[in-house]
């Protein structure tokens, strides 16, 4: 081997070394990793209509049927990539509602906010989130000017993260499990008013848009009708109601709900998940269900049409979607 070789060799030996000890100089912790995942993970919509639902059809008693819990978690200061986030949370509880999300009083609603500060906490092995109690209206962000209300720490399990109380907590929740689907929260026995210490299992909602047709123009047919248009629900469910411009002033409501099966619906048959668009309308006597269409819990866009009344709902609009074959 001729000298100039040799030293070629040895120059691309000293570059390589010199590369893998600047990538193993910049290698992280797992903590700061799972820090970056949670924070992708967190925002987005949840709720618990689907375990509400099977607490009553399962015939749980009152006192341990979930109150109806709706979480909204935004993203408000950081990245995703950063090494510490900050999240505004709403959280809504509907209390007096039955399996079916109708009023059995007067409902009462209470909707508090907070905010989650996340980062890695290499000393405690695990994603740090400090909770911040704020005032009702959001105004003080709390977050930037005192000591937590409650700190948990995450750790990473099969496909979950699951927390358990770090410091503070006095009468707030400090067990969460996060996964891509679902956001579970331990119970306050006494604010909640249950005698159950299930917690509260919200899944994740995917938000469509929606419009109504009346009547339900379809075929080609050139007939008038009305249209209601600009509305958002989401598929753990959502539901909106709507008024008709007609004398007769009818009170539609239409919900979403992506049923995740706890139980079978016959037996020794496997059931499966299905995403299920309600109609009903509101009347002197009561709340009354008109029909439903069922599809498969993935799709994207849904609707049935009663010929009197259309109705339609969509992730991805007509207007924008790439045409295809």
């Amino acid at each position: 081997m001729n000298i100039d070789r040799l030293r070629f060799l040895i120059l691309v030996v000293l570059l390589a070394l010199s590369g893998l000890a600047i990538g193993q100089g910049e290698d992280g912790t797992r903590y700061e990793r799972d820090a970056q995942v949670i924070s992708q993970l967190l925002p987005g919509v949840y709720d618990n209509y689907n375990q509400v639902y099977f607490d009553g059809r399962t015939g749980l008693p009152k006192d341990e049927i979930h109150q109806r819990r709706e979480i909204r978690i935004e993203l408000t200061s950081g990245s995703r990539q950063s090494a510490r986030n900050v999240f505004s949370v709403s959280d809504k509880m509907t209390f007096n509602l039955d399996r079916y999300g109708n009023p059995t009083e007067a409902p009462r609603i209470v909707n508090s906010k907070k905010e989650f500060v996340v980062f890695a906490n290499n000393e405690q092995s695990g994603v740090q989130m400090d909770i911040f109690v704020r005032e009702e209206d959001g105004s003080e962000n709390r977050g930037s000017q005192q000591e937590p209300d409650c700190s948990v720490i995450f750790v990473r399990e099969a496909s979950q993260f699951s927390s358990s109380q770090l410091s503070g907590c006095d009468d707030i929740a400090s067990e969460y499990t996060l996964s891509e689907k679902q956001l579970f929260v331990s119970i306050n026995a006494e604010e909640d008013r249950l005698s159950s210490d299930v917690s509260y299992q919200l899944n994740r909602a995917r938000l469509f848009e929606c419009y109504v047709d009346i009547p339900g123009v379809s075929g080609g047919r050139d007939q008038a009708y009305e249209r209601y248009e600009g509305y958002t629900l989401h598929d753990q469910g959502g539901s909106i109601e709507i008024t008709t411009r007609d004398a007769d002033k009818r009170q539609f409501i239409i919900s979403l709900a992506n049923i995740d099966w706890p139980i079978n619906n016959h037996h020794d048959v496997f059931t499966r998940d299905v995403l299920v668009f309600y109609l009903s309308e509101r009347t002197e006597d009561g709340v009354e269900n008109l029909g439903y269409s069922f599809t498969e819990p993935d799709v994207k866009r849904t609707g049935i049409n009663f010929k009197w009344l259309l109705m339609s709902c969509w992730m991805e609009s007509n207007k924008v979607t790439v045409p295809f074959m």
